[in-house]
């Protein structure tokens, strides 16, 4: 037979959705790194091009404060209307410095569809295979209004409905957004999320049974990262680098006792109310982001990506226990992570925690993600191939 005739059969198209349109290092990467899996697996994939409304967000923020005071009641807002408004219109760091990087991240290494809203997203049902959903907090309820669009609303065929590692970011669902997301999450044919309550939350809204799987992060290994990093400002050959979200008296205290014990300098990723601007690495774009991480010889933060990344690439590193209102409210995400890679001795409070002369033994957490890793890929291959 001629193999020159034979007929190529296409490929399967899948339109993955997520928050990827934000000056989030996080959500940029994760959209990014699962991107690079689906195409790795040989699919035709794309990145819908649909941003959420900050109006909508910033009126419901403001009703339910005003609810919460007419009714006398506490206010069930995690953040304060500075918190808020600086979340939604500046997101990380020093957002006039990175915003331009992050769009040129965006346009250099995304595959994205035709750009959309809540209206015409609908549109695009017949041109994809499967809509997956996930990774990052796309059904959590406690930040910003509910959004039926990350719960695959517009997609009629039940069939192509999938998440992946999907996050809700919260531990209970408020009994008012409880029916619609038994509603919505019944219809997918296929969940799985990030962290271990996830699917304690999937089981208790639709019974169905979720699966527990990495963050897409997680997915490519630290040759894969290498391929995107680019060279910051940091000089030094050695330095401890510190990303936290928000601001916190507590992280720069314990860097500070580190720096003194090891000699190295800090290296912080954002603003400080510190007057030792020195420290600072200021416009960090997505790619210097992981080199700082790809070369850094301790990592303080209290991120999940922060810890994420830091794993990846065998960091000797502490996450530091939340402090503010909102990252205790969703500070499940770094405890689940640290706990699966038994990583627990690495959650501190204080300088007193660290022990210096023990390090992670790194040979055991590479065996245990390799086979997270593979168990993860396994099950995107089962439910898109």
């Amino acid at each position: 037979m001629d193999k020159t005739n034979k007929k190529t059969a296409p490929k399967i198209k899948v339109a993955t959705l997520t928050f990827h349109n934000c000056d989030n290092y996080g959500a940029v990467l994760q959209a990014y790194a699962l991107q690079q899996v689906l195409l790795q697996m040989g699919l035709d994939t794309e990145i819908i091009d649909y941003t959420r409304s900050n109006l909508s967000d910033v009126l419901h923020m403001f009703q339910t404060k005003l609810l919460s005071c007419l009714k006398g009641k506490p206010d069930k807002q995690l953040y304060s209307v500075k918190e808020f408004l600086e979340m939604i219109f500046h997101g990380d760091g020093n957002s006039k410095d990175i915003h331009e990087s992050f769009a040129e991240f965006r346009e250099k290494n995304f595959i994205c569809s035709r750009p959309v809203n809540k209206k015409t997203i609908r549109s695009l049902e017949k041109e994809y295979d499967f809509f997956l959903v996930g990774s990052d907090q796309v059904w959590n309820c406690g930040r910003v209004n509910l959004e039926p669009t990350y719960m695959l609303d517009f997609v009629t065929d039940d069939r192509k409905k999938i998440s992946y590692a999907a996050s809700f970011g919260i531990s209970e669902i408020p009994e008012k957004y409880r029916e619609i997301y038994k509603r919505l999450l019944s219809k997918f044919s296929h969940i799985s999320v990030r962290e271990k309550q996830g699917v304690s939350l999937v089981k208790t809204l639709t019974g169905k049974d979720a699966v527990w799987v990495l963050d897409p992060t997680l997915l490519l290994g630290p040759q894969d990262w290498k391929k995107i990093t680019e060279k910051t400002a940091v000089k030094e050959d050695h330095y401890i680098l510190v990303y936290h979200l928000g601001e916190s008296n507590r992280i720069r205290e314990i860097a500070e006792q580190l720096s003194e014990k090891t000699g190295f300098p800090i290296r912080f990723v954002r603003k400080q109310k510190s007057k030792t601007d020195s420290s600072i690495v200021k416009g960090v774009s997505p790619s210097e982001w992981v080199n700082l991480f790809l070369y850094a010889d301790y990592v303080i933060t209290s991120s999940f990506h922060g810890v994420a990344f830091s794993i990846n690439f065998n960091k000797q590193f502490y996450a530091v226990k939340p402090e503010d209102r909102i990252r205790q409210a969703m500070q499940s995400r770094l405890a689940d992570i640290l706990n699966r890679m038994e990583l627990n001795d690495r959650y501190i409070d204080s300088f007193a925690e660290i022990d210096l002369k023990a390090p992670i033994a790194y040979e055991q957490v590479n065996h245990k993600l390799a086979n997270l890793r593979k168990m993860s890929t396994a099950y995107l291959e089962e439910v898109l191939l």
